[in-house]
């Protein structure tokens, strides 16, 4: 269920793996990764609209952008690589990112006994 296995409770950074099947820009697997960790020792909240409300704050506070932005955000911190390296696409973390982790909450708030069944999609 969590990465340490000493917390019987589910933990947030649980609903990070899988990893998505696809990325918005290549900054963005870096943040996916680093919003985890970030959250590694943190429960699940008590609603998906806590959970909703941490995923955009940390969003924010790991680019410095406000997630309702349109404008790619460079992180210099994720490399420069290619023409999208180090850029993070708000546009995914709004329709598809959050929306997943979203999704794997409901699902282990449905049945925490089988948290770490979720599914990649």
């Amino acid at each position: 269920m969590n990465a340490d296995k000493t917390s019987p409770d589910p933990l947030i950074t649980d609903l990070f793996a899988p990893r998505p099947g696809h990325w918005g820009l290549r900054g963005d697997p870096m943040l996916w990764d680093e919003l985890a960790e970030r959250f590694a020792y943190l429960p699940l909240p008590a609603s998906a609209e806590d959970l909703r409300a941490l995923l955009e704050e940390g969003y924010v506070r790991l680019t410095g952008q406000a997630l309702e932005l349109d404008d790619q955000v460079r992180i210099d911190r994720y490399g420069t690589a290619g023409m999208s390296g180090g850029l993070v696409s708000p546009k995914f973390w709004r329709t598809e990112a959050i929306p997943l982790l979203l999704k794997r909450y409901a699902a282990c708030a449905a049945n925490p006994a089988n948290s770490s069944s979720r599914s990649a999609t």
